[in-house]
């Protein structure tokens, strides 16, 4: 799962990328064929992130960082799919704004977080090295968006909003693809 997110990260990344910097006026079919898809892969990244979130709450819970991936599909999972499908319908038809993403994303993120700290609280992961950058990597996720919702700009370093979120929140990514690394990586304690 945690390759699946970073991939479908990087495809929102790529697909916005090319809209900020190619298509910027809303109107234009390449426009909205770039936007639709940068939204659609920040879904795909939304279910992916409640999915991870998702296995370590099950960790936590029987004390063990090992995942069952055996069996039926979970209702969770099921669930999930369908809200993609719902928010994916959502956007294909017009309804664009980015705070769409935001709605998507947003609960997910929440629970990413809840569910590092709650795996922190075992003696399963160490705190120290492993956690902290879960739990750092997620609140400098949640600043980032904090700042760029509010429109801070740094003009001395020629940073406007979107510049600096994607810079603080990169610094966040990488932290998180540690975590995920010494997790995936931890049939020990990491």
């Amino acid at each position: 799962m945690w390759t699946l997110m970073f991939g479908a990260l990087a495809a929102a990344s790529f697909a916005g990328g090319i809209t900020h910097t190619f298509y910027e006026a809303p109107g234009t079919i390449e426009h909205l064929i770039w936007w639709d898809a940068t939204l659609l892969c920040l879904g795909l990244t939304s279910i992916f992130l409640f999915s991870i979130a998702l296995a370590l709450w099950k960790c936590s819970s029987k004390g063990s960082l090992e995942v069952d991936s055996a069996g039926k599909p979970s209702v969770a999972i099921a669930v999930s799919s369908i809200v993609f499908v719902a928010y994916a319908v959502f956007v294909l038809t017009g309804l664009r704004p980015f705070l769409t993403a935001i709605v998507m994303y947003l609960p997910a993120s929440i629970f990413l977080l809840v569910s590092i700290i709650r795996l922190s609280s075992t003696n399963l992961v160490d705190f120290k090295h492993t956690s902290i950058c879960g739990i750092l990597g997620m609140a400098l996720t949640f600043i980032a968006a904090g700042l760029q919702q509010a429109k801070v700009e740094v003009p001395a370093l020629m940073l406007n909003y979107n510049a600096l979120y994607h810079i603080i929140q990169g610094i966040g990514l990488c932290l998180l693809f540690l975590y995920g690394g010494r997790i995936q990586g931890a049939g020990n304690k990491s």
